[in-house]
């Protein structure tokens, strides 16, 4: 008779510590989630931080790049040419860019977010390219009347200066058009993560 209760004991025990097991692993979950979350509410704060200082950047520049635009349709060759790129940062979202965000970000918001980080990178690459072709041509840019035939007229100097101030429209309405894209993505963006606050 001893020996049952002795067995009852052990499996009275043996489930106690399935028990406690099982407490302490729902409690752990709870614990990581609760974590996950915060970490989550605090990639988004960044976020929202780092949208909000692109905007104020990208609002000065787009303004600015508007206003080369339409110089250079009234009149290319006053056009004063000097590149004001938008300095956008996207530290805040390859901070966030795993598997925990995306697990605990509601998934509108996170393919919101994502498009808004693709027009960003859209953004940075045409602003190197117009660097690079800027540095090209400042390099370049004092030596063309070398190449020039000796026998060119005035009025064809003038034509040739037209033609390459006339370049530079269809970049810089690609350049806008990035920036406008871009801007309206971040605000989609911010209300959403308004929405989610």
């Amino acid at each position: 008779m001893a020996g049952k209760y002795n067995f009852l004991n052990r499996v009275i025990e043996i489930l106690i510590v399935i028990f406690g097991a099982f407490i302490a692993f729902g409690l752990n979950t709870c614990n990581e989630n609760r974590q996950d979350r915060q970490r989550t509410k605090m990639y988004l704060e960044g976020i929202k931080e780092e949208l909000l200082e692109n905007q104020k950047e990208l609002t000065e520049k787009l303004e600015y790049h508007n206003d080369i635009l339409d110089s250079l349709r009234v009149n290319p060759l006053d056009t004063r040419l000097v590149l004001s790129p938008a300095f956008v940062n996207n530290v805040s979202w390859k901070l966030s860019e795993n598997e925990v965000f995306k697990a605990h970000i509601e998934p509108d918001l996170f393919r919101t977010l994502a498009i808004t980080y693709n027009l960003h990178e859209s953004l940075k690459r045409q602003n190197h390219s117009v660097i690079k072709l800027m540095d090209e041509l400042n390099v370049m840019g004092p030596l063309y009347e070398i190449n020039l035939p000796r026998d060119i007229s005035e009025e064809e100097a003038k034509q040739y200066m037209t033609e390459m101030k006339k370049g530079w429209q269809p970049i810089f309405e690609t350049w806008t058009f990035i920036e406008r894209e871009y801007l309206a993505s971040m605000e989609r963006s911010l209300k959403m993560i308004e929405e989610n606050e």
